[in-house]
């Protein structure tokens, strides 16, 4: 099996639309592997910032959007493949390339034009660091505890709906008020840790009641429909 790599530049990417009359960018064989690099971001959105990638200059220099404000590097073929075939792509990992990003509102533009029909273009500082921690985190949380975390932080979903859709009123136990979800606490605990790990050493557990409470498994009180997660001291 062997690794392809598609660099992002001009002549690599098609900005704004999908067609499947675009010639492939690379051929590969089934099993084989690629990295694909990307970049994101028209004049208006970037802006005046002087540390954009070389390939990222290039493609605002030399290419044009046509439909929509997407750059996207491909298309990838694969050898053998024909039209009805089901592909099987397994995403291995995803790593920035770059310390910032953008969000904006543009009018008459996304789904609700009417309601937000002014421009704002943010530009966000990265921290990979901070990032890095905060995936390590969320990766430690017990499947339904991590579930309710995306649920609500990354999809808005309301505390009753989540515990709607995932068919258990025991999830309803997972938020005490004004404390926010153990999925949110797990994750502050973690990046605490890792934060004041280098300043020093952590201090002996106090003993008694108190030594009890901090011995407890940060997954405690998660409880799910098959028990996973389950605190025997909550």
């Amino acid at each position: 099996m062997a690794h392809h790599e598609l660099k992002a530049g001009p002549g690599a990417v098609h900005w704004g639309y999908l067609d499947a009359k675009l010639a492939p960018r690379v051929i590969i064989d089934s099993g084989d592997s690629v990295t694909m690099h990307c970049v994101s971001g028209g004049p208006g959105e970037v802006g005046v910032r002087t540390d954009l990638l070389p390939e990222h200059k290039a493609i605002l220099e030399q290419e044009k959007p046509f439909l929509g404000p997407h750059i996207l590097t491909g298309p990838v073929a694969v050898r053998g493949a024909m039209p009805g075939d089901t592909l099987e792509v397994r995403i291995r990992s995803v790593d920035l390339r770059v310390d910032w990003a953008y969000n904006g509102i543009k009018p008459l533009r996304g789904t609700l034009p009417e309601d937000f029909p002014m421009l704002r273009i943010l530009q966000i500082p990265l921290d990979r660091q901070r990032i890095r921690l905060f995936t390590e985190a969320l990766g430690t949380l017990p499947p339904r505890c991590r579930e309710v975390f995306l649920l609500h932080r990354l999809h808005q979903c309301s505390y009753q709906h989540i515990a709607q859709r995932l068919g258990d009123r025991r999830q309803q136990r997972l938020v005490q008020p004004g404390a926010g979800t153990l999925g949110d606490r797990h994750i502050l605990r973690h990046l605490r840790a890792h934060r004041e790990a280098p300043a020093r050493p952590r201090r002996a557990p106090a003993r008694g009641r108190r030594a009890a409470r901090e011995a407890r498994p940060v997954r405690r009180g998660c409880v799910s429909g098959a028990g996973e997660g389950r605190s025997a001291d909550r």
